[in-house]
Formats: structure tokens, C-alpha cells, sequence
């Protein structure tokens, strides 16, 4: 206890013994007062001395009734000391728990030192640890305020404080441990949660300990341990089988974000790091984890900038690395790897960006596309952007035209009405099993026409493997009103990009009412066992 304390707690004494009255038969007082002798008006007042006497009497009765009176009317002042003396115990405790937690964080801090055996004016430097050693300088702040200012802090609160402080202070190796732990799926909110931390301490130590000069034996091993192996005078991470266990615990879309950790950098001076090959593979890895996750994790952009400068020298080729060859047609390995990069995937940029590309290479004997002379970085980062937020039908630039082009005229009108009307009394799904692309989106748009709410729903996709939106959800949003959707639209194309997916062109009517900033609009169907059905939000 310091010099200040003590001097409170001998004034609050002192002000305790003060207040305690002194000792006294109260009783014997009264008593004598009422034995008195009564002063008769009509008789001698009596001498000077017995008024004096008297005077004297009634003076200590009024002293000691105001004594008593005060120490009822204050409710005591022994009280008032008792809790003057609760509140600093109170305080003490309050201190002396901030000070342990505080003392218990500083060996925690420490024994991570030690194990890395990074010198103390070094440790402090690193983010991780300049992050823990922020929470565990609130503890600090608030014990302060509590002393000066008797602004109490609860224990739950100084705790809370302490363990984030000690989460922060653990090494990568600690926290992959606690996952195991756990035995317990993390979702995704807390997979990206568990990444972001791991991540930055995974590159804090590689940034620091590669920027060293001399490494010890004992900190190559200790390095080991976190993921971090010494190759050609670098530090790099590799996450074997065993250390990536955790993996089994974690959402799935974290797997391109340690992939990209343990792989980094794919590009250098604009020219590959890896073969095309794996290049590739790695692209369409990032592809899944930037459309299956939300934007949780704190390298996305990083991820999104590698996905773009891979695709862009997979595509368009590099300085060092042409796609054409000595008779000025495309390399055959570029030929296959576009196609093979083409039936991995659906619904991707690499379809709608080299699905052209390919076909006009083929139509020139693979020497000359004008989709490939304009394509450029920004069109990547496009057609990424739109895919991640699911409105990659909006890349479509021009309609096809030719043949396949089908006019909304009274003959369509017809047929899409014959539609509705087996289909809007029962909903029975296998009534649209051999209706075309074209008669869904027509039959949307008519119910859209009728205000059929109802109809119009049961035309969405029904698979768990796609975005699905609540019935009920559905049914109060608001909904587009359409008066005659034949003044809204002057034709409609199909073009299929899969098996299963494809993209209904509409090509909207001068006249139209319908605000619309593209003269065309893309329209995403979905194959089922029962025919074609609209995709979540089609034309967003």
C-alpha cells in the first residue's frame, strides 16, 4: 500500500474516532433531570445560584438530546466510515486483480519470447505482439481510473481484456493446437477470424526473422515449428499434411488463402513464378475461395490481384512467354490448357472471357481474335467483381444475332400463355420439363405481366446446390411491374455456356418503360431434371 492510501485510511480513523460519543449513563442524566424541583409561578423564583443550577441542567439535557438526535438523523456516522472503508477495500481488490492478470500476461509474454529467443527491444516490435500488449495496457488504464477517479472497471471486463491479450500473444503453431483442441467446425465468420490472426503472425515472423542477418540453431528449430523452413537463406512457409490437420476444422474457402500463403508470389516482374500448369491450378483454386466466402478475410484483395495477373498471362501471354508460335498461330499447350481451364468450371470468368476468345481463334485457324487483341486487366477484375456478386450475366456485351434469335411477337405471346395455364394451377413442375430457355424467361415475364407472385417464384431454381431465396421473403419484397412485356422486349437468344448453366439474351424494345442502361440484358437459367429454371436474382 503506498503513502497515499495510508494517509486515507488513518484519516478515515481519525474521523471514525471522532464521531463515536464518549461514554455516559444517558439514563442516570434523565433521571436526574426529572427529579428537579418544579419552579411554582406564584412562589419565590429562588436565588440566583438555583437558576444558574437550574439553567445549567437544561442546557446539558439539550446537548445530549442533540447528541443522540444527530447520530440517529446522519444514520450513524460509524456507518458512513464503514462505507468509506467497503469502497476502498473494494478499490484495493479491484487493483490487486488488475495487477495479477497484468503480472500473469507479462510471463505469458515472456515464455513466447524465450521461445522464439528474439531480444526484448526486438519482440516489442513485432504486430501481433504490439496488439496483445495494447489490451494489456487497457488493464493498466483502467486500474489507474479506478484509484484516481473511482471509476470502477468490473473483473469480468479486466478478464476479458487478459485473454484477448493472451489469444493475441500465442504463435501460430499455439493456435492451431487450440483448434485441434476444440474438435469443433469453425464457420466461416470464425475461419476467417482464426486466418487473419494466424496470417499476420505467420508473416511477422517471416518478415523479421528473413530481414536478420545471423539465425540461430535454436531459432531455425523454433521456426520449424510454426510452419517456417529455412530454404537457399529464406524463410518460407510450408504447411505439410500433419501441420494443416486443422484444415478438416476450418470452412472450406480457407483453403486457397493458405495455399496462397504457402505459395506467394505467383508473379514477379509481370512473368510467372510457376509453370502455366500450375499456374492454373492455382488460379482456379482462388476462383472457389473468392466465390464461395464473403469478404472476411484481410488479404482478399491480395488474392483477387494474383487471380487477375495469372489470368492475364495465362490468356494474353508475357514477355518472356508468347502464345503464338513460329507459324504465327496459337501454341498448341495454350490451345488445350484454355479448353481444359473452360470444362472445369461454370458460371466463371475464365467461360465468359475465353469462350469467345476460343471460338474466333478456331474460326481463323488459330491465328487472329478480336475478343483476345482487347482484352486487358480491367476486363479480369470485371468479370471477377460480377462473379462475386453473382451478376456475371451483366458481361455480356452484344446479342448474337442470326437464326437463333427468337421474336417477342403475338405467336411467342401465345405459346407463353398455353404455358402459363398448364403450369399456374397445380405448379407442377414437369408441365415446363420441355419448355426452352427462351418460353421460362417469357413465362417470368408474364407473370410478372399478370402480377402472379406466386407463379413466378415456383419458376426459380429448386437446388440446395444454388442460391435460393424464402418463399415468404419473396412474397413481401418488392416485385417489377411490367404492363405488355412484348413493349418491353424485341427478342430473346439462348446461349448455353454448360451442361447445366446458360444465359438467355434479351434484347430490349425501343420503346420500352422498363429503366434499363444496357440495350441488352443477360437472363441466368439453370437446367434441372424438370427443364430450364431463372437462377437467384437472373438479371442482376
Amino acid at each position: 500500500m503506498d503513502d497515499k492510501r495510508l494517509e486515507e485510511r488513518l484519516h478515515l480513523l481519525k474521523d471514525s474516532y471522532e464521531r463515536i460519543p464518549s461514554e455516559m449513563d444517558v439514563d442516570a442524566i434523565l433521571n436526574k433531570i426529572e427529579e428537579a424541583p418544579q419552579v411554582n409561578e406564584k412562589k419565590n423564583k429562588g436565588t440566583k445560584w438555583q437558576r444558574v443550577t437550574v439553567w445549567a441542567v437544561s442546557i446539558a439535557s439539550v446537548f445530549i438530546i442533540g447528541v443522540l438526535s444527530a447520530d440517529y438523523l446522519e444514520g450513524g456516522g460509524i456507518k458512513n466510515s464503514q462505507n468509506k472503508q467497503e469502497e476502498l477495500e473494494r478499490t484495493d481488490d479491484l487493483i490487486e486483480y488488475a495487477k495479477s492478470l497484468k503480472d500473469q500476461y507479462e510471463k505469458e509474454r515472456e515464455k513466447r519470447r524465450q521461445v522464439l529467443d528474439i531480444p526484448a527491444k526486438d519482440f516489442k516490435t513485432l504486430s501481433f505482439v504490439q496488439q496483445a500488449d495494447g489490451f494489456a495496457s487497457s488493464i493498466d488504464y483502467f486500474s489507474k481510473q479506478t484509484y484516481e477517479s473511482n471509476y470502477y472497471t468490473s473483473k469480468d471486463r479486466y478478464k476479458e481484456l487478459f485473454e484477448k491479450a493472451v489469444n493475441n500473444i500465442h504463435l501460430p503453431s499455439e493456435m492451431v493446437g487450440d483448434v485441434l483442441k476444440q474438435q469443433e467446425k469453425l464457420d466461416e465468420a470464425k475461419t476467417s477470424q482464426f486466418f487473419n490472426s494466424y496470417y499476420s503472425k505467420i508473416i511477422d515472423l517471416k518478415i523479421y526473422f528473413n530481414q536478420k542477418q545471423n539465425v540461430t540453431k535454436k531459432q531455425v528449430v523454433s521456426l520449424e515449428a510454426e510452419g517456417l523452413y529455412l530454404e537457399n537463406g529464406k524463410f518460407h512457409f510450408n504447411g505439410d499434411d500433419n501441420y494443416l490437420a486443422h484444415k478438416a476444422f476450418l470452412a472450406p474457402p480457407v483453403a486457397g488463402y493458405l495455399e496462397m500463403l504457402e505459395q506467394e508470389p505467383y508473379t514477379y516482374a509481370g512473368e510467372l513464378v510457376y509453370s502455366l500448369e500450375d499456374s492454373v491450378a492455382a488460379m482456379l483454386m482462388f476462383e472457389n475461395s473468392l466465390l464461395e466466402s464473403f469478404d472476411y478475410y484481410s488479404n482478399i484483395s491480395t488474392m483477387k490481384a494474383y487471380y487477375t495477373e495469372i489470368f492475364h498471362a495465362v490468356v494474353k501471354g508475357t514477355q518472356d512467354q508468347s502464345i503464338y508460335g513460329d507459324d504465327g498461330k496459337v501454341k498448341e499447350e495454350y490451345r488445350q490448357l484454355w479448353k481444359a481451364m473452360m470444362s472445369q468450371t461454370s458460371n466463371s470468368p475464365v467461360n465468359y472471357i475465353l469462350t469467345p476468345i476460343v471460338k474466333e481463334f478456331e474460326a481463323s485457324n488459330w491465328r487472329k481474335s478480336d475478343s483476345w487483341e482487347s482484352l486487358n486487366y480491367g476486363d479480369v477484375d470485371d468479370a471477377l467483381h460480377l462473379a462475386i456478386n453473382g451478376d456475371l450475366g451483366q458481361f455480356i456485351e452484344n446479342p448474337p444475332s442470326g437464326k437463333n434469335e427468337t421474336s417477342v411477337d403475338d405467336n411467342f405471346v401465345q405459346r407463353v400463355h398455353a404455358l402459363y395455364k398448364l403450369f399456374a394451377g397445380t405448379h407442377d413442375q414437369t408441365v415446363l420439363k420441355d419448355a426452352k430457355p427462351e418460353e421460362i424467361v417469357g413465362l417470368y415475364y408474364y407473370c410478372a405481366q399478370l402480377g402472379d407472385k406466386e407463379t413466378k417464384y415456383e419458376l426459380y431454381i429448386k437446388d440446395d446446390q444454388y442460391q435460393q431465396i424464402p418463399k415468404e421473403e419473396y412474397m413481401k419484397a418488392p416485385h417489377q411491374k411490367i404492363t405488355d412485356f412484348r413493349k418491353e422486349f424485341s427478342s430473346l437468344h439462348f446461349e448455353q455456356r454448360s451442361d447445366k448453366e446458360g444465359y438467355v439474351v434479351l434484347t430490349l424494345h425501343p420503346d420500352r418503360t422498363l429503366y434499363m442502361h444496357d440495350e441488352v440484358i443477360g437472363f441466368a437459367v439453370i437446367h434441372t431434371e424438370n427443364g430450364w429454371r431463372a437462377a437467384f436474382m437472373p438479371t442482376q
